[in-house]
Parts: structure tokens; sequence; C-alpha cells
């Protein structure tokens, strides 16, 4: 996603938040009874004391879920649908009360006889506090709808400027509401106005919940008609390597979300052996893998190779959990469209038959083509080491690699697939390879056919 991209995000949730913050709550009903109690100071002190919860429950949300996500990529998507699901039986509920109630069930004291004012500032900036501070939807709006607004290669402080935006925008709103209460007092008062209220917050809760179910990014579908550069991604990791799991999720959002246009992210996770004397044996390790790593190393002139390493297409290489950079680095080798590679994959019992043809194989003499096998969605419960305890997650494990030859017209090579591997959640990665700089100067990739 580009820089319009991005603007086009914020943008959207700028106008949503204000369309939000502009229809009457809970939070404008106290602003408005100690407004009508207390004048507007009053209103002014309950408004920040409301600002103040918001941005406690938006650092405690996003520090939550910035822990959450990092332990389980898949948990935005779960918590998403229970926030939808919460907000659409609030919004119900504000329907039956709006409909149910004269007064839409809100009830305010405008009366000296029904409440006295306060005597100091605190109790209207703890009225603020308490009305937000405690409240389920706005807790469930930090934690379920915010993030719908991030784009997939937004930084880690995206979440952060939407928060400050949202407190900012409902402090301005609830501060108008004090400020033009006055001119408002008779609309207010009757009771049919805060049936309307109830209401129009009803809607307003329904259509966050749509807005959640329905979205966020837009699916890889969206993207179909928009022709894509397949670019191979290499992640250099390790199950004994604490600081992978960033990594291992990254490259998982990139495969299952594809979220840059014009990008076909092919994935490769190789888990590298030099970590396994750490107390844990990586049980996707390869020496092979360790091999391939150690001649990129001596590719990019490196003192030492590391984890998480992502490579991309053999020619560019960064830290692993890099965001940015790796978008730099994908949008790059996008640019230069590589030959066709054709793979024809056949099935019979555990053996599967992988071949490729194409002017892919035909682009530099003596270039290597390589196959393999990759498996998504894998788990695994370590138990010892830096990483000891933790549930980890990956996406493009290499289960297998090898070298088929060289810049042959047709290249053929037959795989055994043991009982234990998924076949559901296999690939076939074919790339050809070139001899003298390593990069890649083809690739392509293929479900495996149950």
């Amino acid at each position: 996603m580009g820089e319009s991209g991005f603007n086009s995000s914020y943008l959207a949730f700028v106008t949503f938040t204000i369309v939000l913050v502009a229809t009457p709550g809970s939070t404008t009903a106290v602003v408005v009874r100690n407004t009508l109690i207390g004048g507007r100071r009053a209103g002014y002190l309950t408004a920040l004391g409301a600002a103040l919860a918001n941005t406690s429950i938006a650092i405690a949300c996003g520090l939550g879920l910035s822990i959450l996500v990092a332990v389980w990529p898949g948990a935005l998507a779960a918590i998403k649908v229970a926030g939808a699901v919460f907000l659409a039986w609030l919004g119900v509920t504000c329907l039956y009360r709006a409909t149910r109630y004269p007064d839409g069930g809100i009830q305010l004291s405008l009366n000296a006889g029904d409440a006295s004012a306060p005597s100091h500032a605190g109790a209207y900036l703890g009225d603020g506090l308490a009305i937000n501070l405690l409240s389920p939807v706005i807790i469930s709006y930090y934690l379920s709808v915010v993030p719908t607004f991030i784009p997939p290669l937004a930084s880690r402080f995206y979440y952060s400027g939407l928060a400050a935006t949202h407190v900012s925008l409902a402090l301005a709103c609830h501060s108008m509401w004090a400020t033009g209460l006055d001119a408002m007092r008779r609309w207010f008062v009757p009771p049919w106005t805060r049936r309307t209220l109830q209401a129009a917050t009803g809607f307003a809760l329904l259509a966050l919940a749509a807005r959640i179910l329905v979205g966020g990014s837009p699916p890889v579908e969206a993207h179909a008609q928009e022709p894509r550069v397949p670019v191979l991604a290499e992640l250099f990791t390790s199950e004994g390597c604490n600081s992978c799991p960033p990594a291992d999720g990254w490259l998982e959002v990139l495969l299952t979300e594809q979220p840059i246009d014009g990008v076909l992210v092919i994935p490769m996770s190789q888990h590298v052996t030099y970590w396994d004397h750490q107390g844990w044996k990586d049980p996707f390790g390869s020496p092979q893998f360790t091999s391939r790593q150690q001649q990129y190393g001596g590719r990019f002139n490196l003192d030492s190779i590391y984890t998480p390493q992502l490579v991309v297409d053999g020619a560019r290489e960064m830290i692993g959990s890099d965001k940015r950079a790796i978008e730099r680095a994908l949008r790059d080798a996008a640019k230069a469209r590589k030959p066709e590679l054709a793979i024809d994959v056949r099935s019979a019992g555990d053996q599967v038959s992988v071949s490729a043809s194409g002017p892919g194989l035909q682009v530099e003499k003596d270039a290597e083509l390589w196959f393999a096998i990759t498996e998504h969605r894998l788990v695994v419960d370590v138990k010892r080491g830096e990483n000891a305890n933790r549930t980890l997650r990956h996406s493009g494990v290499v289960r297998h690699l090898q070298k088929a030859g060289n810049g042959q017209a047709v290249a053929r090579v037959s795989v055994r697939i043991p009982h234990d591997w998924r076949r559901d959640n296999l690939h076939v990665v074919g790339f050809v390879q070139s001899t003298k700089d390593r990069r890649i100067l083809s690739v392509a990739s293929r479900d495996l056919p149950n």
C-alpha cells in the first residue's frame, strides 16, 4: 500500500470518527447533564475527564494488542468478530430503549431539586472519567474498530495516531455540546429528544459492527485484476531465537494478505540450525538452510549471518522484522518483470512429480533451477530455549528444497510427501537463481493437489 493508501485509510478514519462522536451518546448525556447543573465549566471538565479515560483505554488496548498479535498473529481477526457481535448487541439494546421508554432510558437531572451541583471541579472531572473508563463500548472501539483502519504495512505508531485523533475529536465534540447547550436547552430538555439520541446511538453502534465485519483492508480478491509480479521472500529464522517470532508473523501477513499492490509475495521460511545449542532443537531446521544463508552472507559481504534475516529475490537482505525496509525491497523487486516460469504438479499417492518450463528457464546460461515444498499454518509449543513456553506460528516453512538442474527446457523431480505434512497446507515453489550473483531470475508457486 503506497502513500495514497495510508492517506485514504486515515481520511476514512477521520470521517467515520466525526460521524461517531457527533452522534449523541452516554458520554454526551453526562456532559449535557453536568452543563445544565453546573454551567459550561462543568461541561468542559466532564469532557476533559472523558478524554483522559479515552487516552488511558487507548494506551492499555494498544499495548495489549501489540503483545497478543506478536504471540498470535491471527488473534486480531477473532477480536474483531467478537467486538462486532458485542457492539451489535449494544446497538440493539439502544434501539430497544428508544422504542420502549419515552425518554429513551436517558434520565437527566435538570432541576436543583433533582440533583445538587457538586462543590468542586474534581467531581465533574471524575464523572467524565467514570462514564468512559468503565465503558465496554469504548474498550470494544479501541480493540476491534480502530485496528480495521490500520493499513497492513503501517508502522507501530499508526495505532497511536488514530487513537490520538479519536481522543481529540471526541474532546472537541463534547466541548461543543457544553458550549452550545444554552442555545439547545429547549431542544434537549423534552423527552423525545433523548429518545432520538438513544435511537441514533443504536444505529451508530450497528454501523460500527458492520464496519468491523466488512471493513478493514481490502481482501486479496479485490486486487485480482491487477497484475502482480512474483517476488521470492526468503526468511532465515529459528525457533531458538527470541527475536524471530515477529518476523515469522510478518511473513504470514505477507502471505495471507498480500498487502502490497502489484507484488505477489512468495515466501520461503528456512529454519537454520545454529540456534539449536541453546536448549531447543528446531523441528524444521536443516543444515542445508544454514549453508544457503552462508552463501548469501558471502554474496552480501556480511561479517556473520544472523536471524531473522529476509532476502528479497536474492538481491537485497534486511532484518526480517523491518517492515518498512521489506516493503521497499519488495516494491523495488517488482519493478522489473520476470520471464514466466510455468510449474506443473502431479500427485500419485505420497509421490509428487514437479516440472518447470517456459522462458524463465532460459534467462541466463548455467542458472540453477530449484524446487521447494512449503507448508503453511504450522504451530509449535516451544518447551525450552529463548522462546520457552511460547506457542509459535509459522507460514511458508520449507519442508524440502532440491536443485533440479541448469537451464533445461523441461525439468522434473519427484518428491515423497510424509504423512505428517498436511497436504492442504502444502505449496510448490519453483525458482531460477543466477550462479553469478544469486539473483532470482524467475519464480512461481502452485498449490499441491490433494
